[in-house]
């Protein structure tokens, strides 16, 4: 009654089966037992998460970093229930602190890279984006999301030439993420690239799940 692991293990059970509170407690009890191990914590905040209950989620994310800043998880759970809810300041200052904390922890560096680019468009900005993800290259090299997110950057400076070189390294890795190709589309289309350009966004928009510059890619076609 008194192993950590096992209470946690337990409540991870009740969690499949969607009995919360059953799962809360054995989560509480393990954190009782062991308030320094991280993964108690994060069970409970992706169980507020399955709850629609996100504020106590990140309440319970901030706790788990006070016990251990070096707990991976949690930062990058964090990073995305900010991007996810738009607040999108919140989710680069988490990344950003999770890379200080954890200097191999490439997602969130190019996590921190990506946001810059798209949400804020001052020149300091995007040089500061360029960085971080260059950062991310250096510790996982050849990393299709990582060169995507760079090629991106390039894009939004308007180098679309050195844009499309790193675009067209993501796309060989991964030929059919939307993203990627609406990424593509978008270059091809600042070239002059149109017949290009026109079949990138199509297979970006033949997906059924939207993302993010879904509607522009939308508005890129009509033109």
């Amino acid at each position: 009654p008194k192993e950590a692991f096992t209470l946690n293990l337990l409540g991870g059970i009740y969690l499949v089966e969607k009995e919360y509170d059953k799962a809360k407690a054995n989560f509480k009890k393990a954190i009782e037992i062991n308030p320094d191990w991280s993964k108690p914590y994060d069970n409970l905040a992706r169980m507020y998460l399955m709850q629609g209950k996100k504020d106590t989620a990140i309440k319970e994310l901030k706790t788990a970093l006070k016990q251990n800043d070096k707990n991976s998880t949690a930062w990058l759970m964090l990073g995305t229930i900010y991007d996810r809810e738009k607040e999108y300041a919140a989710a680069a200052a988490t990344y950003k602190k999770a890379f200080e904390a954890i200097p191999t922890l490439w997602p969130a560096a190019n996590n921190y890279a990506y946001i810059k680019s798209e949400h804020f468009k001052d020149k300091q900005d995007l040089e500061q984006a360029l960085t971080y993800a260059q950062k991310a290259l250096e510790i996982k090299p050849d990393t299709g999301v990582i060169l995507d997110t760079i090629g991106w950057i390039h894009y939004k400076m308007g180098d679309y030439a050195v844009a499309m070189e790193y675009i067209e390294k993501a796309l060989k890795q991964h030929p059919e993420n939307p993203i990627v190709n609406y990424h593509m589309g978008m270059v091809l289309d600042k070239m002059g690239k149109i017949q290009e350009s026109r079949g990138h966004l199509e297979k970006a928009l033949s997906q059924k799940n939207d993302f993010q510059g879904a509607e522009t890619a939308r508005k890129t076609l009509t033109k």
